[in-house]
C-alpha cells in the first residue's frame, strides 16, 4: 500500500508559486556568484571546498587537523562529499556508508550474536549512536566524530542527518592520532559545512517528494565577504519508508558564521539543532492461548508470513484454532506498525561550537575548539503480544470476541524510558611549518591537548494509580501500584495511537475504557521513575547502595543508569615532505588517559572502566611515476570507553579490559596532475587483543544464571574479550574520464576471524544449608526445613508440624516429587518458582539458602542432573560476522555538453554484496561438543537509476531530479535460524516455541522526484 503524494504535491505548489527569499543545502551545480573549488588560504587548518558536481576530494584535515594532500598520505580514505550524498539520497548517514562504502556493515561495537536486524532505512539499530553504527573491515562500529574533536550530533538512535554537513570521511584503519579512541577499522569524520570567505551571496531552495508520502523542503542562505561569511540553513521534512506510519517529523536549523579579524585571525560560531519524533517498527509475537489450541502460538508473525501460514499452520493435520491471523489484514507494509505510537522515539539534539584559527607567522599557527552536544531522548514502550479473541488476559476481559494487542507488562506500555546525555569537548593545537636541509624536507609538526567529558542517564518511567490529592497509592506491602495493563482492538487492522498521550503531562485522569477496568478508588494516574531513590531515606545510602536505590522497585524491571567518562590526552606528528614531495612521511603519537564509571539499576556499587594508554603511528608514500604513489602504514589504537550506554561487562560482572587494535597496510594511490582521478588500492592486516565480542544473553544465563542467592559479580553481562583478526583488500577510486562523466568505484574483500578460544567456569548459585545425610536446614548446623506433605506449598515449617516432612535433597532431586527443583540440564540452575521463593524464605529462624555465589560444580548438591563444568564462548578460525566479505558499488554519471538537451544528466549504480556471514547457530540447543554452524544471508545485488535535468534561467539555475532506488525492485525475504535451536519451530526438549525471525532486508523499488531552485 502506498501512500498518497497528493499533500507533498500541493506543498510543492505553493512553494513554487511564492516569491519569498530561498535558501537550501547547495546543489551539484554551481549557484549565481559561487566560486567553484573556493579556497580561503588564512591558515594550514582550512581545507579546499569540493567542487559543487564533484564526487572527488583532494585533500583533507582528518588525519593530520591541518590541510594534507591525500595523495600523499600515507593511509586511505572514502570520502563522501556533499554532491555524492544530493544524488543518492540516503535516509541517514549510516545507511550511504553501508551502501557504499564497500565492506561496511551495521552493527554494535561487540557484534551482533543474533545476527543485526537493522535492514530497512527507518529500523532502530541498537541503543545508542555510541553502540551501535557503522562497522568497518570486519571490526565493531566505528568511533564517530564531528569536526575531528566532538562527539555528533544525531537526530535519533544509530541515526544521523545530513543538515548541516559538507562532507563524510571514513579514515580507515588503526586511527588515534587525532580521534584518541575506536576500532580497527576505522574512524568516521563528520565535516560541518563551512562559511566561506569572498563568495556572493547565494540562495537555494530544495524540495523533495517521494512515491512512499515523505517529503522534505529545505532553505539556505550562503554570503561572504572579506571579513564576514555565512551559511544557514532549515529543514522540515518526513522521514521515513514504505511501511505504515514508520518514521516521522524531522525539524531543523544549521548555521555557521565565521569573522576574519584583521589578516590573521579567523572565529568560526557553529550552531545546529533538529527534533525528530518517529514510530518505531516491532514486530508482533502471537498469543494464541495454547499450542494445543492452535500450533502458531508464541510464533513471530514475520516468521509466520514468510513461511506462508498466517491462514494455517504449515503441517494441516495441527490445530488452527484461531483461523487466519488478524482477519487477514496484515500485510509487510503494516506489519510493523501494530504498535502504533505506543513504540515511538522523541529526540531533541543541539550542537554548538567554536573554533579560533590564528596564523601568528608563516610557520606558526594555532587553533582552539571548544564543542558541546545535547541530547534529549524519550523512548516509549516495546515489547508485548497479538492475541487472538478470548485470550486477553492479566485483568483485563477474556471474552472479546476480537483480535486484540497488549504488551507484555505494564511497566513498558505506559511507560518510557528518558535517555539525556550531553558531552562537551576542548582542544588547544599548534601547527609548525618549517624547511630544514637548505629546503630538502618541508615539515608540518602538529601539537595538540584536548578533553572530552559526557555525561549519560537512562532513567525508566511509568504511571501509578495515584487518590484525587495525587498522593501515590500502595499496597499492603506498601510497594506502589500500576494501573491493570493496556490493551487495544485492532480486528479491523492497525491502530495508530491506541493509548492516552503519554507526554501530556504529569497526570492522567484515566485508563479506563479500552485500555483499563474502571477503579472508583482510582481518581487519576501520576508518573514517576520505577526505580527510585527513597526521598525518606527508608532506603539509606551505604558504601554497598550509595544511591539509595529501593531494591524492590530495581528487581521489578526499574531502569537507573547514570554513567560519566573523562578522557583526556594530547598527541603530536609530524608530516614532511622531503625533496619536491616525492618522498613524504608521517609520525605521531598520542597518549590518552579515561575514566568510566557507570551507576547500573541495581543497588550496588558503580562500574569502573579506565585505561592509560600511548598510541603511534608511521608511515612513508613515495611518487612511482605520475600515476601511483607507493604508500606503508604501521598504526595502533585502543578502543577506549567514552559516552556509553552499558559499561560491558563478562558474565561474571567483570568490565572488560580496554581492546588494542595493531593495523599494517600497503597500497597505491592513484591520481594525476590534472586531477581526472584519484583514488587508492590497500592491503590490510588488523590484529587486536582484548575485543568486546557479544554473547547471546542465554549464554550469560548458563555461565552465570540467577539463582536463589542471586548471581555473581555486581552486574554480569554477555560480553567477553576476545583475540580478533582481519585483512583484506580495499578500492576506492573517483575519476572524471572527460567532461561531464563522473565515476565513483568502492570495493572490498575481508575476511575476519577469531584469533583464541575461551572458556568461562559455569557458576553454582543455588546452594543451601544441608547436613551430611541430606536433610535441608535453617543455617549452618540448624534445625531441619520442614514442608507441607501433602501438597505443595512455598512456606517451610518446622519439625513437631502435623502433616510436614523434612525437605531432603532427594525430594528437590526427584521429578515425580511435589518439591522438584526442575533443575537445568546444562547449569544444573533450579528453575521451579516455588522452589526458589521456599528456599529464599526468611520465615524460619535462619535463611536456608546459603547467600554464596560463584560457586565451582564441583558443590552442586542435587542428583540427577551433570551441570556442565565450563562453557565454550568462542571458537579460533571462526569467521567475524556481520559484513559482506565481498562488496563492489559502482556509480557513474555523465551530463550531456552540447545540444537541445544540454544539462541532462544521467546515472546508475550498482551495489553487490557477497558472502554476508550472518551469525553462528546450534541446531539441536547448546552442548560442549555441539558443531556451530554459519547462517549467511543470500547475495544481493541491485539497481540505482538517476535521471536530472538543468536549465539557467536569467540568474536563477534550476534542476530537477529523478532518482529510482532499487530500480528492479529485488524482493528478498530473510528467514534465520534460532541461534540456539536453529530451524526448529519449537524446542524438542519442551515444545516451547521458538521465536525464528525473518525480515525484509531490501526496501522495494522507490522513486524520489527533487526539485532544486538557485539563484
Amino acid at each position: 500500500m502506498k501512500h498518497s503524494a497528493l499533500p507533498a504535491l500541493l506543498l510543492a505548489a505553493m512553494v513554487f508559486s511564492t516569491d519569498c527569499p530561498a535558501q537550501a543545502v547547495s546543489d551539484k551545480s554551481a549557484s549565481a556568484g559561487t566560486d567553484d573549488g573556493e579556497i580561503v588560504e588564512l591558515n594550514a587548518f582550512e581545507v579546499t571546498a569540493s567542487a559543487d558536481d564533484r564526487y572527488d576530494a583532494l585533500n583533507s584535515n582528518s588525519i593530520t587537523s591541518f590541510n594534507a594532500e591525500l595523495g600523499k598520505l600515507p593511509i586511505s580514505a572514502d570520502i563522501f562529499t556533499e554532491a555524492f550524498m544530493e544524488d543518492v539520497l540516503s535516509v541517514s548517514l549510516e545507511q550511504m556508508l553501508r551502501d557504499y562504502s564497500a565492506g561496511a556493515g551495521l552493527g554494535s561495537v561487540a557484534g551482533d550474536p543474533e545476527g543485526g536486524s537493522a535492514f530497512l532505512p527507518m529500523d532502530r539499530a541498537g541503543g545508542d549512536s555510541v553502540s551501535s553504527g557503522v562497522t568497518l573491515r570486519g571490526f565493531g562500529a566505528a568511533a564517530v566524530k564531528q569536526d575531528n574533536f566532538m562527539l555528533p550530533s544525531p537526530i535519533g538512535t544509530g541515526m544521523s542527518n545530513k543538515l548541516g554537513i559538507e562532507r563524510v570521511e571514513v579514515i580507515n584503519g588503526p586511527q588515534a592520532l587525532l580521534y584518541g579512541n575506536g576500532g580497527g577499522g576505522g574512524v568516521i569524520n563528520y565535516i560541518s559545512k563551512q562559511a566561506r570567505f569572498n563568495k556572493r551571496p547565494g540562495s537555494t531552495i530544495r524540495f523533495r517528494i517521494n512515491d512512499d508520502g515523505q517529503y522534505s523542503a529545505t532553505l539556505e542562505q550562503t554570503l561572504g565577504t572579506r571579513r564576514f561569511a555565512l551559511v544557514a540553513s532549515v529543514l522540515s521534512e518526513k522521514l521515513g519508508d514504505h511501511r505504515l506510519w514508520i518514521g516521522g517529523p524531522l525539524t531543523g536549523a544549521y548555521m555557521q558564521a565565521a569573522v576574519r579579524l584583521g589578516n590573521h585571525t579567523v572565529i568560526r560560531l557553529t550552531g545546529k539543532y533538529t527534533h525528530f519524533d518517529r514510530l518505531l517498527p516491532a514486530g508482533l509475537t502471537l498469543n494464541l492461548g495454547s499450542a494445543a489450541a492452535d500450533a502458531r502460538h508464541g510464533l513471530s508473525v514475520r516468521y509466520l508470513m514468510t513461511t506462508g501460514q498466517m491462514d494455517a499452520p504449515t503441517d494441516p493435520a495441527a490445530a488452527a484454532g484461531a483461523g487466519t491471523i488478524a482477519n487477514g489484514r496484515i500485510d509487510w507494509e503494516n506489519l510493523d506498525s501494530y504498535w502504533g505510537a505506543s513504540y515511538s522515539e522523541e529526540r531533541t539534539a543541539t550542537m554548538v561550537s567554536a573554533i579560533v584559527e590564528t596564523k601568528w607567522s608563516k610557520w606558526f599557527s594555532t587553533q582552539l575548539s571548544a564543542g558541546y552536544q545535547d541530547r534529549d531522548s524519550i523512548l516509549y514502550g516495546r515489547g508485548g503480544n497479538l492475541f487472538a479473541p478470548e485470550s486477553v488476559a492479566s485483568g483485563n476481559p477474556s471474552n472479546l470476541d476480537e483480535w486484540v494487542m497488549q504488551p507484555n507488562s505494564n511497566s513498558t506500555r505506559h511507560g518510557w524510558a528518558s535517555q539525556p546525555s550531553h558531552s562537551k569537548s576542548f582542544r588547544v593545537s599548534a601547527l609548525l611549518t618549517n624547511t630544514f636541509f637548505g629546503g630538502l624536507a618541508r615539515s608540518q609538526t602538529s601539537i595538540a591537548a584536548d578533553y572530552t567529558e559526557a555525561r549519560y542517564v537512562n532513567l525508566g518511567y511509568t504511571y501509578y494509580q495515584a487518590d484525587a490529592d495525587g498522593n501515590l497509592r500502595r499496597n499492603a506491602s506498601g510497594s506502589r501500584m500500576r494501573p491493570t495493563i493496556p490493551w487495544w482492538v485492532v480486528s479491523g487492522g492497525a491502530v495508530n495511537d491506541p493509548l492516552p498521550d503519554l507526554r501530556s503531562g504529569r497526570y492522567l485522569d484515566t485508563f479506563t475504557g479500552n485500555m483499563n477496568n474502571a477503579n472508583p478508588d482510582v481518581a487519576k494516574y501520576q508518573y514517576a521513575i520505577i526505580d527510585v531513590m527513597n526521598p525518606e531515606n527508608a532506603i539509606p545510602a551505604t558504601p554497598e547502595n550509595p544511591r539509595g536505590l529501593n531494591p524492590d522497585d530495581a528487581s521489578s524491571g526499574g531502569i537507573n543508569i547514570r554513567s560519566r567518562s573523562y578522557n583526556r590526552g594530547g598527541y603530536a606528528l609530524n608530516y614532511t615532505q622531503w625533496g619536491d614531495g616525492r618522498l613524504t612521511s608521517l609520525f605521531g603519537l598520542r597518549y590518552m588517559n579515561v575514566f568510566n564509571h557507570q551507576w547500573p539499576s541495581r543497588p550496588t556499587t558503580a562500574l569502573v572502566a579506565e585505561g592509560k594508554t600511548w598510541s603511534f603511528s608511521a608511515g612513508l608514500n613515495y611518487d612511482l611515476n605520475r600515476w601511483l604513489r607507493a604508500y606503508a602504514l604501521v598504526s595502533d589504537t585502543y578502543n577506549l570507553p567514552e559516552m556509553a550506554l552499558n559499561i560491558m561487562a563478562d558474565p561474571y560482572g567483570a568490565p572488560l579490559p580496554v581492546s588494542h587494535s595493531l593495523g599494517e597496510e600497503v597500497g597505491l594511490k592513484i591520481g594525476d596532475d590534472r586531477n581526472r582521478v584519484s583514488g587508492s588500492i590497500s592491503f590490510y592486516e588488523l590484529q587486536a587483543e582484548d575485543e568486546p565480542y557479544a554473547l547471546r544473553s542465554e549464554m550469560m544465563s548458563l555461565i552465570n544464571p540467577e539463582g536463589i542467592n542471586g548471581y555473581s559479580g555486581e552486574q554480569r553481562g554477555r560480553y567477553i574479550a576476545i583475540k580478533k583478526k582481519s585483512y583484506g583488500v580495499q578500492v576506492s577510486v573517483v575519476a572524471s574520464p572527460m567532461k561531464g562523466w563522473q565515476t565513483r568505484l568502492s570495493a572490498a574483500f575481508i575476511r575476519g576471524t577469531i584469533g583464541n578460544d575461551t572458556q568461562y567456569n559455569v557458576l553454582y548459585n543455588d546452594k543451601f544449608h544441608v547436613t551430611e545425610d541430606g536433610r535441608l536446614t535453617y543455617g549452618k548446623n540448624g534445625p531441619v526445613v520442614y514442608v507441607r506433605e501433602a501438597s505443595f506449598s512455598s512456606t517451610p515449617g518446622v519439625a513437631g508440624q502435623a502433616g510436614f516432612v523434612p525437605l531432603t535433597v532427594e525430594k528437590l532431586s526427584n521429578p515425580a516429587d511435589l518439591y522438584y527443583a526442575d533443575p537445568d540440564p546444562d547449569n544444573g540452575h533450579f528453575r521451579a518458582s516455588g522452589i526458589q521463593t521456599l528456599l529464599q524464605s526468611d520465615a524460619g529462624p535462619a535463611r536456608i539458602n546459603t547467600g554464596e555465589v560463584g560457586r565451582p560444580m564441583s558443590e552442586y548438591q542435587l542428583t540427577g542432573v551433570t551441570p556442565l563444568q565450563a562453557a565454550t564462548t568462542s571458537l579460533r578460525g571462526e569467521r567475524t560476522t556481520g559484513y559482506p566479505e565481498v562488496s563492489l558499488n559502482l556509480t557513474n554519471t555523465y551530463t550531456l555538453q552540447r545540444g537541445p538537451l544540454k544539462g541532462l544528466r544521467l546515472g546508475l549504480t550498482v551495489i553487490g554484496e557477497w558472502e554476508r556471514n550472518d551469525f553462528y547457530y546450534y541446531e539441536n540447543g547448546y552442548a560442549e561438543d555441539a558443531p556451530r554452524l554459519l547462517h549467511k544471508r543470500p547475495a544481493l545485488v541491485r539497481a540505482n537509476l538517476l535521471c536530472s535535468y538543468t536549465r539557467r534561467f536569467g540568474r536563477l539555475l534550476w534542476t530537477s531530479q529523478l532518482l529510482v532506488t532499487n530500480l528492479f525492485d529485488r524482493q528478498q525475504m530473510l528467514t534465520r535460524p534460532d541461534a540456539l535451536w536453529g530451524f526448529h519451530e519449537r524446542r524438542p526438549d519442551n515444545n516451547a516455541a521458538i521465536r525464528r525471525s525473518a525480515y525484509e532486508t531490501v526496501a522495494p523499488r522507490s522513486i524520489t522526484w527533487t526539485n532544486t531552485f538557485k539563484f
